[in-house]
């Protein structure tokens, strides 16, 4: 009977014990866990001075209210792109890398491209999408040639073997297509210095059926299509050359129509250097 209590006594003092054991350590893992006490308050705070934090930059782009709610992700992505390359172009001009022109190239040619396909998209179900697409694709173009303005010295370097597109057409009607595109290019852009009509292929002739926005039904076609550049002077040091296409609708008498507003609305231009425009 003894024997049978003493064990019971012992069982009843192990639990006990265990219970006592397992509050003293939660009570330390308290205490630790906000650094006021306890075993674990003894160790260093960690080091985080090697942590390098970047700079205070609100970088959220600010658009006008007025855009409709169809197209504000997609104008806010324009803005952000053109806020970043201001900041770029700003940073240039206080003494920083001129090869961050890079950035300022890649940011305008998305901002034109995404702008025309924005445009392209949203036009049947927003009418102001093609107006806000031509504002940013303009606005973009502008921020180009302050960047090359500002980078004109390290572009001399960059652009030195860089040759302007071949001017590979001779066919018998070139005089009267070379025309055409100088009086087009310098009714559209009277400001522009034009260095040179380069042709740079044959002509593609093409057949088919399209749609037809403004008559809203399909059409037939049958057109040939030249391809050309337009290469204007954009600093005392920087040439640029612009696509350019001449168009033949065969199914109204073969009359060429010039194609040239190409400063925008998704098309991207190939820099060069002036005195290797010849």
């Amino acid at each position: 009977m003894h024997f049978k209590v003493r064990i019971v006594f012992g069982l009843l003092l192990g639990v006990t014990f265990i219970l006592f054991f397992s509050f003293t350590v939660g009570a330390i893992s308290i205490n630790s866990s906000d650094n006021q006490g306890g075993l674990l308050s003894v160790l260093p705070p960690p080091d985080t001075s090697y942590i390098q934090k970047s700079p205070n930059v609100d970088d959220s782009p600010q658009i006008a209210p007025d855009v409709p709610p169809v197209l504000r992700e997609k104008v806010s992505n324009l803005q952000r792109k053109l806020d970043e390359t201001e900041r770029t172009i700003q940073a240039i001009k206080n003494g920083g890398d001129a090869a961050d022109f890079w950035k300022v190239m890649i940011n305008t040619n998305a901002v034109i491209s995404d702008s025309n396909r924005m445009a392209s998209t949203y036009k049947r179900i927003e009418p102001k999408a093609i107006e806000i697409a031509k504002q940013y694709s303009d606005k973009a173009s502008a921020l180009l040639i302050q960047g090359i303005t500002e980078c004109d010295s390290a572009l001399v370097a960059g652009l030195s073997s860089v040759k302007p597109p071949a001017d590979s057409y001779k066919g018998k009607d070139r005089a009267a297509i070379l025309a055409k595109f100088k009086a087009a290019w310098k009714e559209e852009y009277p400001e522009d210095t034009l260095l040179s009509i380069r042709l740079t292929s044959g002509w593609k002739r093409e057949k088919g059926k399209e749609w037809n926005d403004s008559e809203e039904k399909w059409k037939m076609y049958d057109r040939s299509v030249l391809n050309g550049a337009a290469i204007i002077k954009l600093t005392d040091n920087i040439a640029a050359a612009y696509p350019i296409y001449m168009n033949k609708d065969h199914l109204s008498g073969g009359a060429l129509v010039p194609g040239v507003s190409t400063k925008s609305g998704g098309y991207t231009c190939q820099l060069m250097l002036v005195k290797n425009v010849k």
